[in-house]
């Protein structure tokens, strides 16, 4: 994951048709039900984002992971079930420098606690389908440069990694619901969906979307999808 500079993260709810829906193949794209989209752009408050992306199914919990002792985000706090996702997630994403919270919705009775319960077994439902894309020159939250990851694996840099998104989607027609710029230079890309899908529907189609990404990636295309998409964490919006 990349590295945030702190209050920077820029959230724009954003719609982008590159095709009519017909001509998107069914067998590889995701669902074409993107949350609310709109024709233009406008900037999210963490809450509205964190509403966004509630997969609201009765009983199950989603979680915000933080740094634990050791200095890995391994350490979750767990919204309780009849908690409000929204309202948690910016609360307990603004108590830690670097904060992110679960895609996945997880059932509580197959065991979550502080270090354990984010599995693929125990994901149950999905309500998006994302995309990270990583900038190799970034900026920590001190304003120091660094890089991550290698030039065969990452965009040079934030305007690079802005044209590449663009041509993919000009390329496959697939519409973004959510953008967020991360401080430190990367993207991140939310499909958003109208309704909670299970994990049965949801997994294909992250694969199909997965390959997508790949087949139609050039040297440095958004080709990063979540390494564990049932486990898979985004970096949670700061107020």
């Amino acid at each position: 994951m990349p590295r945030h500079k702190e209050g920077e993260a820029n959230i724009e709810s954003i719609i982008m048709i590159a095709n009519n829906d017909d001509q998107v193949k069914p067998e590889t794209a995701p669902p074409k039900t993107p949350c609310e989209p709109r024709k233009t752009r406008r900037q999210l408050a963490p809450e509205e984002f964190f509403a966004r992306y509630d997969v609201g199914v009765p009983g199950l919990v989603q979680c915000i992971v933080t740094n634990g002792s050791s200095g890995n985000s391994n350490y979750h706090t767990w919204k309780k079930p009849e908690e409000d996702f929204a309202a948690f997630a910016v609360k307990q994403s603004n108590k830690s420098q670097r904060a992110y919270f679960s895609m996945a919705a997880y059932d509580p009775a197959m065991g979550v606690s502080t270090f354990k319960g984010r599995t693929a077994k125990n994901a149950m439902y999905f309500k998006s389908f994302w995309l990270d894309i990583d900038v190799l020159n970034c900026v920590d939250k001190d304003g120091v440069a660094y890089t991550h990851g290698t030039p065969e694996s990452t965009y040079p840099d934030h305007e690079s990694a802005v044209r590449g998104l663009a041509s993919f989607i000009k390329a496959t027609g697939v519409r973004v619901s959510d953008l967020v710029s991360t401080g430190s230079g990367g993207l991140q890309v939310y499909f958003c969906l109208d309704a909670a899908i299970t994990k049965t529907e949801w997994l294909p189609r992250a694969l199909a979307l997965r390959a997508l990404a790949r087949t139609r990636r050039s040297r440095r295309s958004p080709s990063r999808y979540a390494r564990r998409p049932y486990c898979g964490l985004q970096s949670a919006p700061r107020t």
